[in-house]
Parts: structure tokens; sequence; C-alpha cells
């Protein structure tokens, strides 16, 4: 029953509270059957439970409505992720001065009127060059994702933040900026503001805070760079509130100043270890941790030829059997191969166990499996390996390569290349390349140094330059600036633009021309998708080996004779590690003339694409 799934439930509320001791009891008497920890104080109530979602829908109606609370919690709201790790393995209710110390005095939050921005208002802001978005949590937290433009303060403890704003306010103040500010569920962002508020300073709120995001927002990813650390034995989330496969190991252990934070995270999961003779709980006892599996995938199937192991989790429906399941979900692949795969311990449940078509269907339970593809063709040209290091890998790809597996490329894309030639399991890109376009794609090889790397791209910190053919326009004037609004298309594949706050930037320069074509030099600024096929595209010139812009035409069998005529060239940017310059440069070249099949298309200046 869908009931029946774990799950973990995040509220609070700042909130006059005059008997904290009889508060607390009353708690320890409601959260009975559910494990987590719940904060008391005189300023309110600060919890994270976790229990099957029956019960913790039961909780929450008694939380809220319980007379011993004398109605203080009523329409208090609450943050629902899942679970596949427990995320605690006993209850505790603690009594404290306040919920979150900001570590200033006399900071009262209670009845603190907040000015907050819903997830879609929250998009906008993280485009608006007036607005300064602050990153409300720790250094390592960040570290591990972030929205994109967001500040780093740089800070390793909660009450570090107050004296970074100090010093930077004045100058935001002077520039005319606004402040918004973020956090995982936004008490840190309530405290902060109700401090600001009582020295003039209104700061913007993401009401709910990155959770409340991840839930409301579908598409999330677009504006999330890595995943969000929750304070949990999950350790992360992505951006659909889906637990990932991150350790604390991997979260702490690149910096000496963490130390410290692995060791409590080794403890507390060490003393919550459930006591229990049931199988599953044997299993997991023969298992290294979450937490103490350093750097290794937590899946119980190991990387295969650079390919890595796939995951599914068991949701709610009417299946009796795991084979009812898969023949839903897979309708492609016969219930015989699911029964050879399994037979040669190619799918196994989350602990490492076997499983077969017969099992009985388990609601939040994981299937490990390996992907297979008949018949997927081999790439047309190699990659070229043009730079690896202990953090970086740059690699060139030719065009018609998709960088990560997806549809029917598995073997034959970037990443896994990448993978059976160096032999690193842990590669990860840090920015796109879609499968037409050719040139270098950064990978990085640490996941504790991948966000950082990450949020070069989303702060516009890296200079790309491409090159391109495309028709040659007279009547324009370069170089020219094409700012413009880019947003999905009606069709799923493509791009478009629209009126309205340019989100895309790109920089248009004539490096050569040839009679009816011209070789041009792209420099975007930002990094939407197809950002440059579009521009060109609305520009009416269409890059040389387009089907999709300004015209989606019929999918044919990739030609190696046309591909698209664009080339990221070269990537430069300081190390933000070393500090050092890092620039890299294509060993791949357009052709010195126009591609001679290609014809140019209809000069038009009407935005189609």
């Amino acid at each position: 029953m869908a009931n029946d799934r774990i799950a973990h439930d995040a509220f609070y509320r700042f909130v006059r509270v005059d008997d904290v001791d009889a508060t607390a009891r009353a708690l320890r008497d409601l959260t009975q059957g559910l494990t987590g920890s719940v904060w008391v104080a005189p300023d309110g109530i600060n919890g994270s439970v976790a229990g099957p979602a029956s019960a913790l829908d039961t909780f929450r109606t008694r939380l809220t409505s319980d007379p011993r609370l004398g109605g203080r919690l009523a329409g208090l709201s609450f943050r629902r992720s899942a679970a596949v790790t427990p995320p605690f393995q006993r209850m505790r209710v603690h009594c404290r001065s306040e919920i979150v110390p900001l570590g200033v005095d006399d900071v009262d939050a209670v009845g603190h009127r907040r000015a907050v921005a819903s997830p879609a208002q929250w998009r906008e802001l993280l485009d608006d060059p007036g607005v300064v978005v602050i990153d409300n949590r720790n250094r390592f937290e960040v570290r591990l994702g972030r929205f994109r433009n967001a500040v780093d303060p740089g800070v390793d403890h909660f009450r570090e933040l107050p004296a970074y704003l100090d010093a930077q306010l004045p100058r935001w103040q002077a520039e005319g900026k606004r402040v918004a500010m973020y956090c995982t569920g936004g008490i840190r962002c309530e405290k902060t503001s109700a401090w600001l508020a009582q020295r003039g300073v209104t700061v913007l709120e993401l009401d709910g805070g990155i959770l409340n995001y991840f839930e409301q927002m579908p598409d999330a990813a677009r504006d999330w760079i890595g995943e969000c650390f929750v304070f949990d034995n999950r350790v992360a989330l992505d951006s659909r509130l889906s637990e990932t496969e991150t350790t604390a190991a991997q979260v702490y252990g690149g910096d000496a100043r963490d130390a410290w934070r692995l060791e409590r995270a080794r403890r507390l999961e060490a003393h919550d270890e459930p006591e229990s003779t049931d199988s599953a709980t044997a299993v997991r006892a023969n298992r290294p941790s979450k937490t103490l599996r350093r750097g290794v995938p937590s899946s119980p199937l190991p990387t295969r030829d650079g390919v890595g192991p796939s995951v599914v989790a068991l949701p709610p429906g009417a299946w009796r059997t795991v084979g009812e399941f898969l023949s839903d979900r897979f309708p492609d692949v016969a219930p015989t191969e699911w029964k050879r795969r399994m037979e040669r311990g190619e799918v196994v449940d989350q602990h490492g166990c076997a499983v077969s078509l017969m099992d009985a269907y388990r609601v939040s339970s994981r299937l490990h499996y390996y992907r297979h593809i008949d018949d997927e063709p081999p790439s047309a040209e190699p990659e070229v390996l043009v730079f690896q290091d202990d953090r970086l890998v740059v690699a060139d790809k030719p065009p018609f390569m998709p960088v990560t597996p997806g549809g029917q490329h598995l073997h034959e894309t970037l990443l896994v290349r990448l993978k059976r030639r160096t032999g690193i399991d842990t590669l990860a890109p840090v920015h796109r390349l879609d499968r037409e376009t050719s040139g270098l794609v950064v990978f990085t090889v640490q996941p504790s140094t991948r966000g950082v790397y990450q949020a070069l791209f989303a702060n516009r910190q890296v200079s790309k330059i491409y090159e391109a053919w495309a028709p040659w326009r007279a009547d324009l004037t370069f170089p020219m600036q094409r700012r413009s609004r880019i947003v999905q298309d009606e069709h799923f594949l493509r791009m478009r633009e629209e009126a309205g706050e340019p989100n895309s930037d790109t920089l248009i320069e004539v490096l050569a021309v040839h009679g009816d074509w011209a070789r041009y030099r792209l420099q975007p600024t930002t990094g939407r998708t197809h950002q440059l096929r579009v521009h060109c595209g609305a520009l009416g010139m269409p890059i040389a080996g387009d089907r999709m812009y300004p015209t989606l035409l019929p999918a044919r069998t990739d030609d190696p004779t046309q591909p698209l005529q664009l080339l990221a060239r070269s990537l430069t940017f300081v190390d933000p590690i070393t500090g050092e310059p890092r620039q890299f440069e294509s060993t791949r070249s357009l052709s010195p003339t126009p591609p001679t099949s290609a014809k140019p298309a209809t000069r038009s200046t009407t935005p189609r694409g």
C-alpha cells in the first residue's frame, strides 16, 4: 500500500512557547512510533521525523490539533520527501534556548513579517542582475549543490553569517541591489531576515526553501546544480527529492576542516544502528554503511565496462510481483530477458540480494540492474583526451556522440568511453554539450569537488568560445550581441524565443566570409539549452547541418559527412581549487571552406526557433 512506504517530514515554526518542558513531553507522546529529532525552545519548534507515510499523516493531524499545544501549530506546513535509507533510527525530543541559533543576541523571529518569493517568482529572481542571491547554508552544503548565480558566503557555521552580511551589505546597498536568500527548508532564512529587519534591511526569502522548490517545480534541475545536503542518514537528495548515492565521506572527506563532521556522522550512524535479527537488517549489517563507504558508489552492483548500473525505485501501485512491475515499466524488455539477467546476477535489490520475477512487490524498494541495448551503432569517430589530472578530465567530443547515456545510446557515449579509457568510475560532466555539437567537455574526477566546478559554469565564470559555419548576413552589423528570452517550445525537442526579459546572451563575430557562407565566432555568456542554434536560427543564419533550427526536419540516420557545423573551440577559467588559470583548446577544426553539401537557408529576420 502507498501509505506503508517510508517517508521523511520536515517542519518548523517560530512561535512563543511558554512551557518548553511541557511542550517537549507532549511531543514525545505524539512522536511515538516515529524516528527523528525535534527541538523545542522558547521561540518555537523545529523537527524532522520519519516513518511509514500513514503514521506521518496521523502525526501531522495530531501535531496541529493537540490541545496541549494550544493551537500554536495550526496550519503548519510540512516538507515531505521519500526515503530508501532510513533517515533516523531513534526518536529524540530536545529542549534548547533557540531552535536555530544565529549567534546574535536579542533576535526575535516570532511574529516577524517576512517577504517571500514563491518558487515561480524565485526562478525570475535568479536571472535578475539587480538581485544578490545568498546561499544561507554552510560551506560544505553549498559545495555539494546550489542555485545557479547564487553567492556562497563561505561560512562554516550559521553563526558566522552575520559577520559576512555586515561586511557585504554596505556595498550591495550602494549599488542599489536587492538581497534574496535561500536555505534548505526556510528556517535559517527566516531567522536571518528577522535580524536584518531589526536593522532596517528587507530580505526576500525563498518560500519553503530548497525542498519546497524541488516539490513545486518539476523542472527544478534547470536552476539547481548538484545535490541538496540533508542532515540525516540519506545524506543528499536530487532535484526530484530522491535520495542520491552520495556518502557523508564524499561530502566531508575532501576538506580537513570537516573531519569532525565526518567523525560525528560515523558516530551517529553507528549509535543508531537498529537491533534486529530479520534478514534485511542482517544484510545491511554486513554491508558498509552509507556514511563509511568512502568514495565507493553505494549501488550493490559495480561499474562494468564503463557502464554504471541503473536503478529504479518501486513506487506505490497495484503490482503483486516484481515481474508485473517490470513488464509495465519496461514493455520493450521481454520477461524471458529479465529472467536471464536475474540468473546472471545482473538484477539485485538495494541490499545486493538476488531477486526473481515472482518476488513480492515491495513499495520503496529499489532494483539495481544493467541496461542492455542491442545493436548500438559504433561511434563514427573516437574522442580525444585533451587533459587529465587528479581533479579534471577534458575531452574533445566528435559530432553525434552523446555526453551521457540515454535512449538508444549507452556504451558509445563520451562518459562511458572515458570511464573505460581512464579507469575512473567517478567521472561526471560539469556542463552540457548536445549530441550534434562537437568540441570540449569537462569532467570532474572527485565527487567532493564536482559542485565547485559546476558552479563556475552556472555563475558565468567560464569563457566559452564556439565556431560555426552559417549563411553570411551582409545586412547585419558585426560584431553583434544577441540577447533574447529562450523558453521550451511546444515540441519537446526544441527551444524558442519569446518576448520578455532576456535570459540568454551571445556575442557573434565574423571570422571569414566565403560567398554565401561565413565562419562565425560565438561567445555565449549564458548557457540556455540550444542557445547558439536558437540565436543563429532566429537571425536567419541557421548553422550548417542543423536539422532542428529553424525548422525541425524528419529524423534520419546520422550522416558523418554532414555533421552540425558547430564546434566548442575553447574553455578558459580560473581553477576554484588552486587559483591557477586553466585554458583548453579543441584539437578539432571546422572545415576552412564552407560545407559543399549544405545550402544556405532563406534569409529571414523573423524569429522562428
